[in-house]
């Protein structure tokens, strides 16, 4: 906000005693079924099942956690044991809240296959098969570029 001038520059020299940087939940996926099953078994006295962790697991989160426990809820709410279903369903409603940043293209045409890949896999609801239909590629292929992607972001 600074480089846009939208915040003073003085002022946040002023603020910015201590800066604490909080990774997204994307950065940290293997603490998704710790969070998760803690608030479903705070909440509801249960756990979750491998399989609903996994499709969890199969999402970036750009709410981060607060998106994540939204999710669980909405499960327990509708009463919804497919979490598979209930993750392409919040895909759909939400295609239309990506975010300036993320709809910069990079500059790097390796770093923007990986990123359009990704996309799609995401978009296909996180099946690698219809992926590289969608891409008119092996599975080998995505997965690669999945990979690539994972390797890049740390």
């Amino acid at each position: 906000m600074v480089r846009d001038k939208k915040f003073r520059e003085d002022l946040f020299h002023r603020l910015n005693v201590i800066q604490i940087r909080v990774p997204p939940l994307r950065e940290h996926k293997s603490d998704i079924r710790k969070i998760a099953d803690s608030y479903q078994f705070r909440q509801h006295r249960a756990k979750l099942t491998s399989e609903q962790v996994e499709a969890l697991m199969a999402y970036d989160y750009p709410g981060n956690v607060r998106e994540l426990l939204n999710l669980v809820e909405r499960a327990n709410v509708f009463g919804e044991t497919d979490y598979e279903n209930l993750l392409n369903e919040h895909r759909q409603m939400n295609e239309n809240l990506v975010s300036e940043e993320q709809s910069e293209c990079p500059d790097s045409l390796d770093e923007m296959t990986r990123l359009h890949v990704h996309r799609v896999y995401e978009k296909c609801g996180g099946n690698l098969t219809k992926a590289a239909e969608a891409l008119e590629v092996s599975r080998n292929t995505v997965r690669k570029y999945l990979v690539s992607l994972c390797d890049a972001r740390g």
